[in-house]
């Protein structure tokens, strides 16, 4: 055993929960956990699913640099779906976009990522004014390399994860990468960056979609909001015409907002937050959207989001010590 004092962490059974537990446990209480298992359960994500054995000496090596003995990566199991690890990477890179982790966020790649804020349990009781902050997190989102875990045990002043763990390892993580030798694959660092810019030039050069009537998910034209009939007669007529795009324009109906080019899961939250049903077609910058922006469909349609693409090209990695 490479770290005999690693600790098991702790999880009670189902059968031992209290009222109050799945509460608990949905914000990160009535858990105990170390650090390496925290990194172990990103790099399951990381690695679409699969949870791998940690590996402190990668190889060792006598005198004269003859290569002695290599331990090679061994998969413990799958621990959940490739398609709920996708799903929930979109999510992890959501938040370092627009949520809690935006200051772990890199200029020229996306990270994927969680912060976290917990109170200090000194064994009798949780510690007043003590609190561990922590962020984790993997990338490129789209291709993971590195997972980094960083928590700090009762930072003073701010705490929260966010303000002080998230900067910490957006510096770690701009320190390998300005690295001598990093422990990267720069090929595929190279190809991930020349295919997001080809997308994002792409995306630039398309025209504004021509205006059309506007259609419901189904084809179906949308009745004219001049001829609906009001609810009650007595009552005069909101202004219809007078709404701007994403907003709702009356009679159950809204006008579809304009997501080209910002990550799904915005765009799916910006619908959601309509009323609208979203159905994800692959992750990545939204690319298309169906019906197209613009058009006024009734709320609780269903809209199609098409990112940038399932995955990006990959390179075989380097198999250097």
């Amino acid at each position: 055993m490479e770290l005999p004092g690693e600790a098991r962490g702790s999880l009670s059974r189902p059968q031992r929960w209290s009222r109050q537990t799945s509460a608990s446990l949905a914000i990160g209480y009535e858990i105990s956990t170390t650090s390496l298992q925290l990194a172990m359960a990103y790099g399951a994500l990381a690695n679409g699913g699969v949870l791998m054995e940690p590996r402190i000496i990668r190889e060792l090596r006598g005198p004269g640099g003859e290569l002695l003995e290599r331990r090679e990566p061994r998969a413990v199991r799958r621990v959940v779906s490739q398609e709920v690890a996708r799903d929930l990477s979109m999510t992890l890179a959501g938040a370092v976009a627009d949520g809690t982790g935006t200051r772990a966020g890199l200029a020229n790649f996306s990270v994927a990522g969680k912060t976290g804020t917990s109170r200090v349990h000194t064994g009798s009781g949780y510690a007043d004014g003590d609190y561990f902050a922590t962020f984790g997190g993997y990338f490129p989102a789209e291709d993971p390399q590195l997972v980094v875990f960083v928590k700090l045990d009762r930072p003073q002043g701010e705490f929260f994860g966010g303000a002080t763990a998230a900067p910490v390892t957006r510096a770690t993580m701009e320190a390998v990468l300005a690295a001598h030798a990093p422990p990267l694959d720069r090929q595929a660092l190279a190809t991930l960056a020349r295919h997001q810019e080809r997308a994002r030039s792409t995306r630039n050069r398309q025209p504004p979609p021509p205006a059309t009537e506007p259609v419901g998910v189904d084809g179906a034209p949308v009745p004219q909001f001049a001829s609906l009939p009001l609810e009650d007669p007595a009552s005069p007529a909101p202004p219809l015409a007078a709404t701007s795009e994403g907003e709702p324009v009356g009679s159950g109906f809204v006008r579809i907002p304009t997501v080209d080019g910002i990550s799904s899961r915005v765009a799916a939250r910006r619908l959601h937050g309509l009323g609208l049903h979203v159905r994800l077609e692959s992750p990545g910058p939204v690319v298309r959207i169906e019906p197209e922006a613009g058009s006024m469909v009734a709320v609780g349609d269903t809209v199609r989001l098409v990112g940038l693409a399932e995955e990006p090209p990959r390179v075989a990695r380097s198999s250097r010590p």
